[in-house]
């Protein structure tokens, strides 16, 4: 996912409708998000957090993709490396834990991050 999309999965779980309902939760200008959506600026890292804060997930997610979005060349790579494999672990998590009881899921995400972080060390 880009930062837009998770902008607006944001904006739908605050069950805002306008860009200037959520600029104002987000704490910034609508004229920003604006800048976003037209792509004359990359949300900034303390943004990104805030939506993911407001997603209940990972903020490096967002953060990374939006940091893929902003460079080039080999730094782009590597931002997009990062996003997709924390976007991975999320949705694991997220497609496991819908259909889990609570004291499972936590422990199962605890297992998922786990193993993903062994499996990235020993890789």
């Amino acid at each position: 996912m880009n930062s837009m999309e998770y902008l607006d999965k944001a904006k739908e779980k605050l069950g805002i409708q306008s860009d200037n309902g959520v600029s104002k939760h987000l704490g910034i200008t609508r004229s920003a998000i604006s800048n976003y959506r037209s792509g004359n600026y990359i949300m900034d890292d303390f943004t990104a957090a805030k939506i993911a804060e407001i997603l209940e997930i990972d903020p490096l997610i967002v953060i990374a993709a939006a940091n893929a979005e902003r460079e080039k060349g080999e730094r782009r790579e590597y931002w997009k490396k990062v996003s997709k494999r924390l976007g991975g672990i999320a949705a694991g998590f997220l497609f496991f834990s819908i259909t889990l009881p609570a004291p499972i899921q936590h422990g199962l995400g605890m297992y998922i991050m786990l193993n993903n972080l062994n499996g990235e060390i020993a890789g």
